[in-house]
């Protein structure tokens, strides 16, 4: 996929309004901050910010990661890594960082914040 954006060890991929619709799930309330995702070590987060609490719509998927849309543009801060601009209108879905260990058969494993 192109055009994705990448925070850390989170990767935000661009889906359609189709492909967001058909994504089985709740609105999740928030006040305009919410947390994507929280170091497993450290304690930071993935802070997702709007202006007003209706300038977001997140859902959560069934694999605990979540999809969201913009209505305005939103940023992205986290304490380790420089904040990014997520443009209004825009529907995305969060893919958690992979690495592969060659020394242990090519392990695939999460990146660990």
């Amino acid at each position: 996929m192109k055009n994705f954006k990448r925070h850390g060890d989170i990767n935000l991929y661009p889906i359609t309004k189709e492909e967001y619709e058909k994504i089985q799930s709740d609105i999740i309330n928030h006040n305009g901050n919410f947390v994507i995702q929280e170091g497993e070590t450290t304690g930071h987060k993935h802070l997702l910010t709007v202006e007003k609490t209706d300038f977001l719509e997140i859902k959560k998927m069934p694999n605990g990661l979540y999809a969201f849309i913009t209505k305005e543009n939103a940023m992205l801060t986290h304490e380790d890594h420089k904040q990014l601009t997520i443009p209004k209108e825009t529907y995305y879905i969060e893919v958690r960082e992979r690495e592969v260990d060659n020394f242990a058969d090519f392990t695939i494993r999460q990146v660990i914040d």
